[in-house]
């Protein structure tokens, strides 16, 4: 090889590794970011459930948690939420999940997991097993029911 093609075999490889690295940056960036979101938009929904639950001593419906989803800023980021009012009984502890998403993501340096809503309106990130050990003591059979049923209808299947 001569001095030309050295140089433009080093100048190819060096553009091919920046891209790469750009690349694996901008994909933690974009997770570190969706995550970020998703936390403020829990918080803001915490914040709206304590509110409604101080006024009316009660947690709100779960349509008026689907009205307020749509104007939290993070609402984009925050995924399937899902909203267990109906599943909460009035001697709940404020370790009580509320509401909950998965949060699933492709960098190698943000792992997926939960955001989760308590009851005493803090968000929290669970990795998926704490998630799946704290849900399995809350949840009741009839709510493990409804939730297969939900999930495993075809589409466009109605009730």
């Amino acid at each position: 090889m001569d001095r030309v093609q050295k140089k433009l075999a080093f100048n190819f490889f060096t553009v091919v590794l920046l891209t790469v690295l750009f690349v694996l940056v901008m994909t933690h960036f974009k997770a570190v970011v969706i995550k970020r979101e998703a936390m403020h938009g829990m918080n803001e929904l915490g914040k709206y459930v304590l509110d409604y639950r101080s006024k009316m001593g009660f947690l709100p419906s779960e349509s008026a948690i689907e009205n307020i989803v749509g104007e939290l800023s993070g609402r984009a980021r925050m995924g399937n939420l899902q909203y267990r009012a109906q599943w909460i009984g009035y001697g709940a502890g404020p370790d009580t999940i509320v509401a909950y998403s998965k949060l699933t993501f492709k960098s190698l340096l943000v792992k997926s997991g939960y955001a989760v809503l308590t009851l005493d309106g803090q968000a929290h990130f669970w990795r998926p097993n704490k998630f799946e050990e704290v849900i399995s003591h809350q949840q009741k059979q009839a709510e493990v029911d409804e939730l297969k049923k939900v999930f495993t209808k075809p589409p466009g299947e109605l009730e």
